[in-house]
């Protein structure tokens, strides 16, 4: 059916108001650049959200802890060489808060994600435990 309506109409002339886009069009085409900047921000916030978890851990100095404070402020442990700074980061600025005489222990996951998950699930099965057996005690 709409083969042959728009082969009768091929010939035709076609009907054209005196506005190139009509309000309909313009509409679309308005929401389409809000979804696309939307999208644009979502990901330049998740690029801002995961910059620090992109192995920066590389090189001399090396963050070794994060703690957020507040959705603005956190308190950062940075390894420079052998040394551990405390840093403050906030609206203001950054700050150095402490210098710690003795480094602090981090216990990092090595490896990918893969082999970290791979050697828990290893550990659960030396000890016996199962996924199973912590769903089961729900008190609902």
């Amino acid at each position: 059916m709409f083969a042959l309506s728009s082969a009768l109409s091929y010939g035709a002339p076609q009907k054209t108001s005196d506005a190139a886009i009509g309000w309909q069009e313009l509409i679309q085409m308005s929401m389409a650049l809000l979804v696309v900047l939307a999208l644009l921000m979502l990901l330049a916030w998740l690029y801002r959200r995961w910059q620090g978890a992109a192995g920066l851990s590389n090189g001399a100095i090396q963050i070794l802890a994060v703690r957020s404070l507040s959705p603005r402020e956190r308190l950062v442990l940075v390894a420079i060489g052998e040394e551990q700074l405390l840093i403050g980061v906030g609206p203001a600025g950054i700050r150095h808060l402490h210098t710690l005489a003795k480094p602090v222990e981090t216990s990092k996951p090595q490896g990918s994600f893969a082999q970290v998950l791979s050697a828990v699930k290893i550990e659960k099965k030396k000890t016996g435990q199962s996924d199973s057996a912590s769903e089961g005690n729900s008190d609902d």
